[in-house]
Protein backbone atom coordinates (compact mmCIF):
# COMPACT_ATOMS: atom_id res chain seq x y z
CA UNK A 1 0.00 0.00 0.00
CA UNK A 2 3.16 2.31 0.76
CA UNK A 3 3.76 2.71 -3.12
CA UNK A 4 0.08 3.10 -3.72
CA UNK A 5 0.10 6.47 -1.39
CA UNK A 6 3.55 7.48 -2.51
CA UNK A 7 1.93 7.64 -6.01
CA UNK A 8 -0.97 9.18 -5.19
CA UNK A 9 1.09 11.58 -3.22
CA UNK A 10 3.48 12.69 -5.98
CA UNK A 11 0.56 13.33 -8.08
CA UNK A 12 -1.10 15.67 -5.65
CA UNK A 13 1.99 17.41 -5.55
CA UNK A 14 3.04 17.91 -9.30
CA UNK A 15 1.88 20.84 -11.28
CA UNK A 16 -0.32 20.74 -13.38
CA UNK A 17 -0.13 20.61 -17.35
CA UNK A 18 -2.85 22.21 -19.51
CA UNK A 19 -3.36 20.83 -23.70
CA UNK A 20 -4.90 22.45 -26.23
CA UNK A 21 -6.03 20.93 -29.60
CA UNK A 22 -7.90 21.09 -32.42
CA UNK A 23 -8.48 19.40 -35.79
CA UNK A 24 -10.33 20.56 -39.01
CA UNK A 25 -12.05 18.67 -41.46
CA UNK A 26 -15.20 19.63 -43.66
CA UNK A 27 -17.44 16.91 -45.07
CA UNK A 28 -17.22 15.31 -48.32
CA UNK A 29 -20.47 14.21 -50.26
CA UNK A 30 -20.23 11.58 -52.64
CA UNK A 31 -22.29 9.13 -54.89
CA UNK A 32 -21.38 5.37 -54.26
CA UNK A 33 -21.11 2.82 -57.04
CA UNK A 34 -24.85 1.83 -56.12
CA UNK A 35 -25.36 5.27 -56.92
CA UNK A 36 -26.35 6.05 -53.00
CA UNK A 37 -25.60 9.54 -51.90
CA UNK A 38 -22.96 9.62 -48.83
CA UNK A 39 -20.67 11.89 -46.61
CA UNK A 40 -17.48 11.62 -45.17
CA UNK A 41 -15.41 13.79 -42.79
CA UNK A 42 -11.83 14.69 -44.00
CA UNK A 43 -9.26 15.78 -41.70
CA UNK A 44 -7.09 18.46 -42.84
CA UNK A 45 -5.09 20.55 -40.44
CA UNK A 46 -4.44 19.76 -36.75
CA UNK A 47 -2.71 21.90 -34.72
CA UNK A 48 -1.54 21.03 -30.59
CA UNK A 49 0.07 23.26 -27.98
CA UNK A 50 0.46 22.83 -23.87
CA UNK A 51 2.75 23.73 -21.13
CA UNK A 52 2.85 23.87 -17.15
CA UNK A 53 0.50 25.91 -15.44
CA UNK A 54 1.33 27.12 -11.24
CA UNK A 55 -1.41 25.60 -10.24
CA UNK A 56 -2.48 24.38 -6.51
CA UNK A 57 -4.61 20.96 -5.52
CA UNK A 58 -7.32 20.61 -4.11
CA UNK A 59 -8.16 16.62 -4.14
CA UNK A 60 -9.93 15.35 -1.40
CA UNK A 61 -8.11 12.70 1.07
CA UNK A 62 -7.89 9.46 -0.42
CA UNK A 63 -10.06 6.80 0.88
CA UNK A 64 -8.31 3.23 -1.06
CA UNK A 65 -10.95 0.53 -1.60
CA UNK A 66 -9.57 -2.60 0.17
CA UNK A 67 -12.54 -4.80 -0.29
CA UNK A 68 -10.60 -6.48 -3.28
CA UNK A 69 -6.79 -7.54 -2.63
CA UNK A 70 -6.05 -6.44 -5.64
CA UNK A 71 -7.29 -3.48 -7.39
CA UNK A 72 -7.37 -1.59 -11.05
CA UNK A 73 -6.35 2.03 -9.69
CA UNK A 74 -7.75 4.65 -12.82
CA UNK A 75 -6.68 8.08 -12.90
CA UNK A 76 -7.52 11.23 -14.14
CA UNK A 77 -7.23 15.75 -13.72
CA UNK A 78 -10.16 17.59 -13.57
CA UNK A 79 -8.40 21.59 -13.37
CA UNK A 80 -9.91 25.08 -13.59
CA UNK A 81 -8.44 28.28 -13.30
CA UNK A 82 -9.32 30.78 -10.31
CA UNK A 83 -11.35 33.72 -10.77
CA UNK A 84 -8.38 36.04 -11.20
CA UNK A 85 -7.12 34.18 -14.01
CA UNK A 86 -9.98 32.56 -15.76
CA UNK A 87 -10.09 35.63 -18.24
CA UNK A 88 -6.39 35.48 -19.93
CA UNK A 89 -6.53 32.03 -19.58
CA UNK A 90 -9.53 31.74 -21.75
CA UNK A 91 -8.18 34.48 -23.83
CA UNK A 92 -5.34 32.89 -25.30
CA UNK A 93 -7.23 29.42 -25.39
CA UNK A 94 -9.45 31.32 -28.53
CA UNK A 95 -6.48 32.69 -29.64
CA UNK A 96 -5.04 29.24 -29.82
CA UNK A 97 -8.09 28.31 -31.28
CA UNK A 98 -8.04 31.38 -33.81
CA UNK A 99 -4.63 30.95 -34.89
CA UNK A 100 -5.42 27.65 -36.22
CA UNK A 101 -8.61 27.70 -37.28
CA UNK A 102 -8.34 26.28 -41.62
CA UNK A 103 -11.48 24.47 -42.05
CA UNK A 104 -15.40 24.94 -42.14
CA UNK A 105 -15.46 22.68 -39.11
CA UNK A 106 -13.35 21.95 -36.16
CA UNK A 107 -12.87 19.59 -32.98
CA UNK A 108 -11.43 21.17 -30.24
CA UNK A 109 -10.07 19.52 -27.13
CA UNK A 110 -9.10 20.50 -23.78
CA UNK A 111 -7.42 18.25 -20.77
CA UNK A 112 -5.04 18.51 -18.45
CA UNK A 113 -2.13 16.07 -16.66
CA UNK A 114 0.04 16.10 -13.62
CA UNK A 115 3.63 14.34 -14.47
CA UNK A 116 3.89 10.84 -13.28
CA UNK A 117 0.50 10.45 -14.01
CA UNK A 118 -0.61 7.04 -15.33
CA UNK A 119 -3.78 6.22 -16.87
CA UNK A 120 -4.27 2.70 -15.15
CA UNK A 121 -1.85 1.21 -12.45
CA UNK A 122 -2.82 -2.29 -10.73
CA UNK A 123 -2.70 -2.17 -6.87
CA UNK A 124 -2.25 -4.96 -4.53
CA UNK A 125 -2.95 -4.10 -1.22
CA UNK A 126 -1.12 -7.18 0.13
CA UNK A 127 1.93 -8.61 -1.18
CA UNK A 128 1.28 -12.20 -2.60
CA UNK A 129 1.34 -14.22 -5.44
CA UNK A 130 -1.17 -14.23 -8.23
CA UNK A 131 -4.05 -17.04 -8.15
CA UNK A 132 -3.81 -19.66 -10.80
CA UNK A 133 -6.89 -18.54 -12.37
CA UNK A 134 -4.96 -14.98 -12.88
CA UNK A 135 -2.66 -16.51 -15.30
CA UNK A 136 -3.12 -15.61 -19.19
CA UNK A 137 -2.89 -19.09 -20.19
CA UNK A 138 -5.74 -20.05 -17.81
CA UNK A 139 -8.02 -17.28 -19.59
CA UNK A 140 -7.70 -18.57 -22.76
CA UNK A 141 -8.65 -22.32 -21.55
CA UNK A 142 -11.72 -21.57 -19.47
CA UNK A 143 -12.80 -18.75 -22.56
CA UNK A 144 -13.78 -22.14 -24.67
CA UNK A 145 -17.04 -23.05 -23.14
CA UNK A 146 -19.26 -20.35 -21.89
CA UNK A 147 -19.79 -21.99 -18.49
CA UNK A 148 -16.05 -22.01 -17.64
CA UNK A 149 -16.09 -18.34 -19.04
CA UNK A 150 -18.52 -17.27 -16.10
CA UNK A 151 -16.76 -19.41 -13.82
CA UNK A 152 -13.58 -17.32 -14.54
CA UNK A 153 -15.38 -13.96 -14.76
CA UNK A 154 -16.70 -15.06 -11.29
CA UNK A 155 -13.40 -16.03 -9.91
CA UNK A 156 -11.79 -12.39 -11.05
CA UNK A 157 -14.38 -10.52 -10.01
CA UNK A 158 -14.34 -11.89 -6.50
CA UNK A 159 -10.32 -11.40 -6.78
CA UNK A 160 -10.01 -7.87 -8.47
CA UNK A 161 -11.49 -4.39 -8.15
CA UNK A 162 -11.67 -1.51 -9.69
CA UNK A 163 -11.03 2.10 -8.35
CA UNK A 164 -10.20 6.00 -9.48
CA UNK A 165 -9.13 8.63 -8.00
CA UNK A 166 -8.96 12.14 -9.66
CA UNK A 167 -6.81 14.80 -9.11
CA UNK A 168 -8.33 18.38 -8.86
CA UNK A 169 -5.99 21.23 -9.50
CA UNK A 170 -6.71 25.36 -8.99
CA UNK A 171 -4.46 27.33 -11.70
CA UNK A 172 -3.76 30.81 -11.43
CA UNK A 173 -0.83 31.71 -14.12
CA UNK A 174 1.32 30.14 -16.92
CA UNK A 175 4.63 28.99 -16.18
CA UNK A 176 5.87 30.17 -19.47
CA UNK A 177 3.78 32.41 -21.47
CA UNK A 178 2.26 30.43 -24.81
CA UNK A 179 4.34 30.48 -27.75
CA UNK A 180 2.21 32.69 -30.60
CA UNK A 181 1.47 30.68 -33.18
CA UNK A 182 3.05 30.70 -36.61
CA UNK A 183 0.16 32.18 -38.20
CA UNK A 184 -0.18 35.20 -35.90
CA UNK A 185 3.37 35.75 -35.77
CA UNK A 186 3.43 35.98 -40.02
CA UNK A 187 0.09 38.36 -39.37
CA UNK A 188 1.77 40.45 -37.03
CA UNK A 189 5.19 40.32 -38.87
CA UNK A 190 2.75 41.48 -42.30
CA UNK A 191 1.51 44.00 -40.38
CA UNK A 192 4.34 45.69 -39.11
CA UNK A 193 6.51 45.38 -42.64
CA UNK A 194 3.83 47.55 -43.77
CA UNK A 195 3.14 50.28 -41.27
CA UNK A 196 7.05 51.01 -41.67
CA UNK A 197 6.67 51.26 -45.76
CA UNK A 198 3.63 53.04 -45.42
CA UNK A 199 6.20 55.60 -43.36
CA UNK A 200 8.95 55.67 -45.39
Amino acid sequence: MGAVMDYVIACKNAPTHYHWSIQNYHVEHYTDENGVSRSRDVNTHFARTGGELTSTDVTPPFQPNVTKSRVALKSDVEAEPDEAFKQEYERRRQMFYAANTTDRHQWKRVWYTVKGQKPTVKVAWVDQEDPWYADSCVLCLMSLTPFTAVLWLSYMDSYLGKQKVTFKKTFSGFVAPPKTPKKLRDIAANSTASFFAGGR
